[in-house]
């Protein structure tokens, strides 16, 4: 994991799918489940080249904004490599996202976005009211798309997103017919550097509000890299790719890791335990990354012991602390488990723990750094934005790190990104942990956070959203643990005198936020603690919470039962 083993790789998306497509042209780069197709390198590099020379022809151009609103799919993945190798920042958004929340995204990076893709009708909900939307409300954007069947209705303005693959495919292929001269084209593709921003992936970061990480080739592929010899995933790998593309998860760490080393990756449109397990068996998967509550329900599942899960190599999980009951769960699983800290902020893993870690090791445990990218425990930083001293071991400050995986900043956010990245590039990422001979431990965050599902959600955010009652006066948000979503939100409430709120009034106004942001647990107080500020005493309403979720256990609600 030396910077000179990485500079022996290609450190771009297009330079890895070109050196793999000249090695093993046929061997097969993506399987989509859903729908059976079986992609090829040779097939992938064509479809990219193909794809980007149409949004080039489109006047898309480096530094402008792609953002899609789309499940794991075909068009998505083609479509998103295209705008990188343009340098057009792509930007996958949470499907899970609701109207208001989408246009919020759209507003923080409106300066650059050229174009919009969403879903149609689906199963899940009507996305093309969606796209009308922002259609009618930010008539700047250059283009909308819809990407649907071939019964969805596309309204005015509204682009069918098949069609732009069938221009793509015969532009590109008159041209070459033609002897076409590329010349414009591939100059443009030149001009996108390693170290230029070519993905943005909303945070939520460590201020409560979703910000634009801007990520690079260099970091995604120098991650990649550690990622891979890290956990030992080869070309004749098959990785499960289950997890959205708007997170690093997914998109980094499972989807770009595969390519990188030439395997295969075996895609679900979205998660689904059955289906992830039905992956594993039927396409003989070898290595599986997840989060945790993801584990937890497929071991939740009837059936789970009549799945053949023999082919697997790894399992992996990232993303919140476990128990030692749950790694002997994953150690059952597959015969090499492992974890690491990832953030988005690092394009993805940034720390592993070595392959003969035992249970015992992993436990508490984020791993030793990657070699080529450092950690190191600090003091907060000076009040002239540089780095605070490094600490001794085993004494707690704020985890850091220092090299190629580090994000470019926020865009258009100057002040969050001078809160996170000091002026000697030393990032900081929010969580608080030691360092020891075994390698790098959590010791909480730096601001209370809340990880249900694996996502990261934030007491502000959702205090606030609820506030929005008027029957509301005081109101309080803690996490709890979780059987099968690992944590979950609960919420405190003290209703105006003579106002009246329900349970269910409360979850109706909820579903105006993601499914993950929605609490699992509504207590009601008459006698709310309050600090002197007359904010929530968090520290009191800790104190009651476990009773608080034992009774809900008791009565058939919390993990007894499928909420949200």
């Amino acid at each position: 994991m030396s910077l000179e083993e990485f500079e022996k790789h290609p450190h771009t998306l297009t330079g890895v799918v070109e050196k793999w497509a000249g090695i093993n042209p046929y061997h097969m780069a993506l399987f989509f489940c859903d729908t059976g197709r079986e992609v090829s390198y040779k097939e992938l590099l064509n479809a990219i080249n193909a794809m980007a020379f149409k949004l080039f022809n489109m006047d898309l151009r480096k530094g402008d904004i792609c953002v899609t609103s789309l499940p794991n799919s075909y068009e998505h993945f083609i479509l998103g490599f295209a705008c990188m190798k343009l340098g057009v920042m792509w930007c996958p958004l949470d499907l899970s996202l609701k109207p208001p929340e989408i246009m919020i995204s759209l507003a923080l990076i409106r300066d650059k976005i050229k174009m919009y893709c969403h879903l149609g009708k689906t199963k899940f909900g009507n996305f093309g009211t969606i796209g009308y939307a922002i259609r009618n409300n930010y008539p700047w954007l250059d283009y909308v798309i819809q990407f649907g069947n071939p019964h969805d209705k596309y309204r005015e303005g509204i682009l069918n997103g098949q069609d732009l693959f069938d221009q793509a495919e015969r532009e590109y292929e008159e041209a070459l017919s033609n002897n076409h001269d590329f010349e414009s084209f591939e100059n443009e593709c030149i001009k996108v550097d390693e170290n230029d921003p070519i993905l943005l992936l909303f945070t939520m970061g460590t201020t409560a509000f979703p910000k634009p990480a801007m990520l690079t080739s260099r970091g995604i592929s120098c991650q990649n890299m550690c990622l891979s010899i890290a956990f030992n995933i080869t070309k004749d790998d098959r990785m499960l790719v289950n997890m959205p593309p708007a997170f690093i998860g997914g998109l980094t760490e499972q989807l770009m890791t595969i390519l990188f080393q030439g395997g295969s990756a075996i895609v679900l449109s979205r998660f689904d335990a059955e289906r992830s397990l039905s992956a594993i068996q039927n396409h003989r998967v070898t290595c599986l990354g997840q989060i945790p509550a993801s584990y937890s329900m497929e071991w939740s599942l009837k059936h789970y012991d009549g799945y053949d899960l023999s082919s697997l190599k790894h399992a992996i999980y990232s993303g919140q602390s476990v128990d030692i009951e749950f790694l002997k769960n994953l150690a059952k699983m597959a015969p090499k488990i492992g974890t690491g800290l990832g953030l988005t902020e690092t394009s993805g893993l940034c720390t592993y723990t070595p392959d003969d870690a035992t249970i015992e090791d992993i436990t508490n445990n984020l791993g030793t750094p990657f070699p080529i990218y450092p950690a190191t425990i600090r003091a907060p930083m000076k009040e002239d934005g540089s780095a605070g001293e490094i600490l001794k071991d085993r004494e707690i400050g704020e985890i850091c790190f220092e090299g190629p995986q580090t994000f470019l900043g926020y865009f258009n956010y100057d002040v969050a990104t001078r809160d996170v990245l000091s002026t000697d590039s030393i990032l900081y990422t929010g969580d608080m942990g030691y360092k020891d001979e075994k390698g790098i431990h959590l010791a909480g965050r730096k601001k209370y956070m809340i990880n249900p599902k694996g996502y990261r959600v934030f007491q502000p955010e959702i205090e606030a959203f609820i506030s929005l009652l008027p029957e509301i006066e005081h109101v309080g948000v803690l996490g709890a643990k979780h059987a099968i979503f690992t944590e979950a939100i609960v919420v405190y409430i003290k209703i105006k005198k003579g106002a009246i709120l329900t349970e269910e009034g409360i979850a109706e106004h909820c579903k105006e936020m993601a499914s993950y942001k929605r609490p699992s647990l509504i207590v009601f107080l008459e006698d709310f603690p309050l600090t002197r500020n007359n904010e929530p005493d968090y520290v009191i309403l800790q104190r009651r919470l476990n009773e608080d979720v034992n009774i809900a256990r008791a009565n058939g609600k919390w993990d007894c039962s499928s909420i949200n």
